[in-house]
């Protein structure tokens, strides 16, 4: 297991499996979701939901977000079928990058309809 700390306050974990590629997970903070859900989960006041996987590149990426009382309060990342020396703090700038333009041309977050 490695960590990776790209700004202050955002940090990424990357898990090297066997077959030689890794999953990385790292928090988005701040940015928008308009991604379709495909499962959601609640827990008391919380929800929390997720996209389906989304071909980024030459990996596969799912985007989650996290919402209180119907407010979007953060979002993460989960990327898989990078090779483990791949893992870096620069994946954090494509799926950064990816999310900011899918989501500029949406005129509202879509994550907490019900």
């Amino acid at each position: 297991m490695s960590e990776y700390v790209v700004e202050e306050f955002i940090k990424l974990v990357s898990v090297c499996n066997e077959d030689g590629t890794a999953d990385l997970i790292g928090d988005l903070p701040a940015l928008p979701y308009c991604f379709s859900r495909s499962e959601c989960f609640q827990v008391g006041n919380v929800d929390v939901c997720w996209s389906e996987w989304m071909r980024l590149r030459d990996f596969l990426v799912r985007i989650e977000g996290s919402a209180v009382e119907g407010v979007l309060k953060a979002i993460s990342f989960h990327v898989k079928g990078i090779k483990c020396e791949e893992a870096s703090k620069e994946i954090y700038y494509v799926v950064r990058d990816y999310i900011l333009r899918e989501c500029s041309a949406s005129d509202e977050s879509i994550f907490m309809v019900r």
